[in-house]
């Protein structure tokens, strides 16, 4: 027998407390990446309650993550919209009989949502948009059934927060935007906020969206530090949350801590954990570069450099020179320089200057040219 809890309860989202515990072992899983369990916990689910929609939604956050930790990969990607698809078709099964479902309409919307983000990640802007105003309309049938429910703030947080973020990062979006509610960022942190702090199913999501938009949109390094401390004490193999860690540590220049995080990264890549693959060790390979470039060891700094631009060649051949490309080969070229190799250094400045310009590398690099970096 399904039980749908009270709107009110938190507990409202799932159904049976068999099924509910299968859930949350499979959300721990799946969020230190560890697929294989989560998928047996995800399909156990399925096969207790066919006709429910959580498990086929949960089993698709777990493909999902898959590309989340590496974008570049398409390998999950027909697997993932069939599992949403599904969740949709059994949600509309049961809002045929009862239009006011509150669970239905909340994995209906996430699954919409989940489809929205997928056609961002492969650049299909407009149909992005489209799966963004279906699922705004269910957000605002479920803000009106359930509004101080943790869980549903997750959505309505990203909503408010990227509908003023998106247009700004990308104008070209602008358009597609004219016909959809305005947003508010500061509204859409607080809902964050709440849902991270108290969402029942959805509170490590909220604290990883949160921890995303502190990192690479606010510019708040403590906070950002503060929620991926948690989530690698959490998930202490998840590699997104390492590396936002190690990114934290470097913004704010806690150099042992920065050295000791991206070493492990490095290991755990050595180890070919899941997730941690040639992108997360060019990560890793130029941080570790710049700790030993700032204590002078040149050699082993030269050491990790040559690496990130091994691995950045591949990783950046359909897009050009990335940043870790750029901003390592001027660091070869300075370490040439501290080392008197004069000749060497004007290549490397020079190859940059061939390249895009990326966080001032032009005017560095022709800074260099005329005057030796450290002399």
């Amino acid at each position: 027998m399904i039980i749908f809890p009270a709107v009110g309860n938190a507990q409202w989202i799932i159904f049976h407390e068999d099924a509910d515990s299968l859930v949350h072992q499979g959300i721990h899983e799946l969020f230190d990446l560890n697929y294989a369990a989560a998928d047996s916990l995800f399909s156990e689910v399925i096969h207790r309650y066919p006709r429910h929609p959580a498990g086929y939604f949960f089993s698709g956050m777990a493909d999902w993550w898959r590309i989340a930790v590496d974008p570049d990969t398409t390998a999950f990607d027909k697997s993932l919209t069939a599992k949403l698809e599904k969740t949709i078709a059994l949600c509309d099964t049961i809002l045929d009989t009862d239009a006011f479902d509150i669970t239905a309409l909340f994995f209906k919307g996430g699954a919409i949502g989940y489809l929205g983000e997928l056609d961002g990640y492969r650049d299909r802007w407009v149909a992005a948009a489209q799966q963004g105003k279906r699922g705004l309309e269910i957000l605002q049938r479920v803000q009106q059934l359930a509004p101080t429910n943790a869980d549903i703030m997750l959505g309505e947080g990203l909503y408010d927060y990227y509908a003023i973020k998106i247009p700004e990062e990308y104008p070209f979006v602008k358009p597609f935007m004219l016909f959809f509610p305005a947003g508010d960022k500061q509204l859409g942190l607080q809902f964050l906020r709440v849902a991270a702090a108290k969402a029942r199913y959805a509170n490590y999501e909220a604290m990883y969206q949160l921890l995303r938009i502190y990192s690479s949109y606010e510019n708040d390094a403590q906070h950002a530090l503060e929620l991926a401390k948690q989530l690698h004490a959490l998930f202490p193999d998840n590699v997104l949350f390492e590396r936002y860690l190690g990114r934290s540590y470097v913004q704010l220049g806690y150099t042992l801590q920065w050295d000791s995080i991206w070493n492990d990264v490095l290991q755990k890549c050595q180890r070919q954990k899941n997730g941690y693959g040639r992108a997360a060790e060019r990560e890793a390979r130029y941080y570790i570069g710049v700790s030993a470039m700032n204590a002078a060891r040149y050699d082993d700094a030269l050491t990790n450099f040559y690496m990130c631009d091994s691995l950045s060649r591949p990783l950046d051949r359909e897009d050009g020179p990335s940043g870790f490309m750029i901003l390592t080969n001027l660091k070869i070229g300075m370490i040439d320089d501290l080392q008197n190799k004069r000749e060497y250094a004007h290549i490397q400045y020079e190859k940059v200057l061939s390249w895009s310009d990326y966080q001032g590398s032009h005017d560095l690099a022709k800074k260099y040219e005329e005057h030796q970096y450290g002399k």
